[in-house]
Order: C-alpha cells, then structure tokens, then sequence
C-alpha cells in the first residue's frame, strides 16, 4: 500500500532510551542522548516518558545501533531536521506499554525495531523506495503507511481512496500534495534534488509525463517491484 508520508515537526523521538519500570503506575522520566543543535555533541538528558499513540508501542532500549543517517542529522549534512531529537531507529528491546489496537506484542514481550519499521511489508516496492526517500530526508520528515491508525485520527479530510492510489505528502501548513509532484517535494527537502521540483513547476511536458508516469508505475507495481529486485541484484541502488 502506498506510504503515507509528514513533515509535522514532533518533540522528541521515541525510539530512545527508557529508565522507567514496565508498570505504569510509576512513570519516571526518560535518559536520552539528545541532539538539540545540528553540528554539536549529543546532550545526556532526562525527558518526559511519551505515550504511546492508537496503533504504537512503547519500547524500553537495550541495544541500538548507529545508522549512516543519524550521522548525517548530527553532523548538520541534512537541513530542517526535527530539533530537539532522540537519534537511533534500529533497535532492540523490551516492549513496556501499549497503545490501543496495537495487540500484536504484549508487555515484557523482546522486539527488534527494523531500519523499515514504519512499512506495512505487504509491497517491496513501497519498501524499498520509501527507504531511499528516508535516507535522502533524514529525520526532517515523518513516514507512516496509510494502514496506521493516527493517519484517520489526525488527517480525516484525506479520503482513503487517496492513499490508496498514490503517497500523500502533508505539510506543516496542512497543503496536502500527492503522486509525481509529493515525490519531487519531498525529495527537494535535500538540496542535491531540488532541480526536479524546480523543473517539474516549469516545464509542463515534463509535468504530464511524470505524472503519467507515476499512475503508470502504481497500476503495476508488482512487476517494477520485480524489475527493481533484479536491477539491485546487478547494480549499487539499493545503497
């Protein structure tokens, strides 16, 4: 299913480091390493313990790992990147508490956190480009698949047979964008890539033909799933 995709700004990353019981009668604050300010060295901090939303669970870090992006964030080589932030999102640990209809694990249960875990798994296609979105836009911008339960919560105006047909870029402004044109938007929140929004906003031809192109690609996913399995297998893209 195609990827729902935000750049609201949030507080603070919960994929951090939680020093709290796993009964919620008692909440004490979290310790987290974080990075307030790109370019300087990550804070040891103690912040409030989140809540886990409809659909999320809460997970109390044993183990993560540093990942090429969080470096990025840290080292300021990626703009507007959602300050104050927790970094790390491949991560093993205990799940501690949990949102409602997210029945899948139980408290005290021992989970792993994927580099895809914001990707409903059911299309490698969506997977593998939303992960090449992520580590173009570092953590300037949210991914979540149209299946999650926040996405009718927080954006009910957005029909479903809108996320059905192609990804849907919301913006902090609340300007909703969608197929070729959420693409290029998205892809310029990284200055290497801004030439193809700048040309796609002035070049008409170039406009249509994307955009064909774009419902071209979605009707057929399988096969250019297939076809992208085959091209990662003989070339670097998937890097």
């Amino acid at each position: 299913m195609p990827a729902q995709i935000t750049n609201r700004k949030s507080q603070i990353s919960v994929n951090a480091p939680i020093d709290c019981e796993t009964k919620a009668r008692s909440i004490p604050p979290m310790r987290a390493m974080v990075l307030e300010k790109s370019g300087t060295p990550l804070r040891l901090m103690e912040i409030p313990r989140p809540k886990p939303e409809p659909g999320e669970v809460l997970i109390r870090v044993r183990a993560c790992g540093v990942c090429r992006t969080d470096l990025h964030v840290v080292d300021g080589e990626l703009q507007n990147p959602k300050l104050p932030l927790v970094p790390g999102h491949e991560i093993v640990g205990t799940v501690v508490e949990t949102g409602t209809g997210a029945n899948w694990f139980n408290v005290g249960a021992r989970v792993g956190v994927p580099w895809l875990g914001w990707t409903c798994g059911e299309c490698g296609f969506c997977a593998f480009w939303i992960n090449r979105w992520h580590h173009a836009t570092g953590e300037s911008v949210d991914y979540l698949p149209s299946q999650d339960l926040r996405i009718a919560q927080h954006f009910p105006e957005i029909p479903r047979e809108a996320f059905d047909s192609s990804v849907q870029l919301i913006d902090p402004d609340g300007s909703v964008y969608s197929g070729a044109e959420a693409v290029f938007r998205l892809c310029a929140r990284n200055s290497r890539f801004r030439w193809l929004l700048k040309l796609y906003h002035v070049l008409p031809p170039f406009t249509l033909l994307t955009e064909w192109s774009y419902r071209f690609v979605t009707r057929h996913r399988p096969f250019f799933s297939r076809v992208t399995k085959l091209l990662c297998r003989k070339k670097s893209i998937c890097r």
